[in-house]
């Protein structure tokens, strides 16, 4: 499964903290979450609006092939603002 696959190279590189990007039906679940804390991985999720707007510019940019910069930059908010959670 992809979710293990992300999981052994976060620990393989050396990561701690992982930010959780995608659809709001993939983010909702428990598909990576699982697989990082068995890892003994912490994560992150986008709150609800960031996870309702990124959720919009996949399906509605990126699976047509549109790479707008305010999806890029909304993108870029979502991740910095995981960064920056403590935890």
């Amino acid at each position: 499964h992809i979710a293990e696959v992300a999981a052994d190279e976060a620990v393989r590189r050396g990561f701690r903290r992982i930010g959780i990007t995608g659809t709001r039906w993939l983010v909702d679940s428990e598909v990576y979450p699982s697989r990082f804390a068995a890892r003994g991985l912490e994560y992150r999720r986008p709150n609800a609006r960031e996870r309702d707007e990124t959720g919009r510019v996949i399906m509605d940019e990126l699976v047509n092939g549109i790479f707008s910069p305010e999806g890029v930059a909304s993108f870029q908010r979502v991740i910095e603002r995981m960064k920056a959670q403590e935890g």
